[in-house]
């Protein structure tokens, strides 16, 4: 079985389109939990609400159903029982914070803009500005949130965003055993425009220091992929 963790804007739908298509009916979401639109504390008590039900689950709604993969926003701790399954691995993506944040909020506010009224329930809130929104506790250090209990040493696969035409190429060859023809696109944000507070280098250090156990996790993804990449090529 695979479990992807979707975390938020970093190409997670375009990399659900390969999932989905390659598995079919064996293809399952798990959206339900939405890491970030609750406290830490919160996503904690849901995993272990999860962890006490799984191998019901396990059974009856993942076996009996011949599902392969889960994808969604979910921390991996909520299925910490498939660590020590040698048919189960975890994957993810990741994407350079800061960046991650300016698509965050840029797709929050094309939202907005396009039908307030029908907001998903998760998305309560407009920040007054880009700055406002980062200064957010609960928009800072998600990677961290999501990985809670949660070495990056226990997934498979990372890839990065950056990189994501490589990587999904990778990831299909060798997890997948297949190739791709097309690298999906999906939730894109088209929306280009400047923000110019992104030339601010003292903000940008700023939110960088706030996102300090992020950066951490997203460096050493980072290193890694470069030693895969690296043996790649030997």
């Amino acid at each position: 079985m695979i479990l992807s963790v979707h975390i938020p804007k970093t190409a997670g739908r375009s990399f659900r389109t390969i999932l989905q298509t390659h598995f079919k009916k064996g293809f399952l979401d798990d959206y339900v939990d939405g890491p970030l639109n609750r406290t830490l504390e919160e996503s904690i008590k849901d995993a272990n609400k999860f962890h006490k039900t799984y191998k019901f689950y396990r059974k009856y709604c993942y076996q009996l159903k011949g599902v392969d993969c889960i994808h969604g926003h979910f921390l991996p701790y909520k299925y910490r029982s498939e660590c020590h399954n040698k048919n189960t691995m975890f994957i993810t993506w990741l994407r350079d914070p800061i960046e991650r944040l300016v698509s965050h909020y840029l797709y929050r506010e094309k939202l907005f803009n396009e039908a307030e009224q029908q907001l998903p329930n998760t998305i309560k809130r407009r920040f007054s500005s880009f700055e406002a929104f980062c200064m957010n506790p609960k928009m800072q250090n998600c990677y961290a949130h999501f990985f809670y209990k949660f070495p990056l040493e226990q997934f498979a696969f990372i890839g990065i965003s950056e990189y994501f035409d490589e990587d999904c190429m990778f990831f299909a060859e060798t997890y997948l055993n297949t190739s791709l023809d097309i690298i999906p696109r999906k939730n894109t944000n088209s929306d280009k425009r400047k923000l110019v507070i992104l030339d601010d280098t003292e903000f940008l250090n700023k939110i960088k220091a706030l996102n300090s156990l992020d950066y951490t996790i997203y460096n050493l993804a980072l290193e890694i992929r470069e030693k895969r990449v690296s043996n790649d090529y030997e």
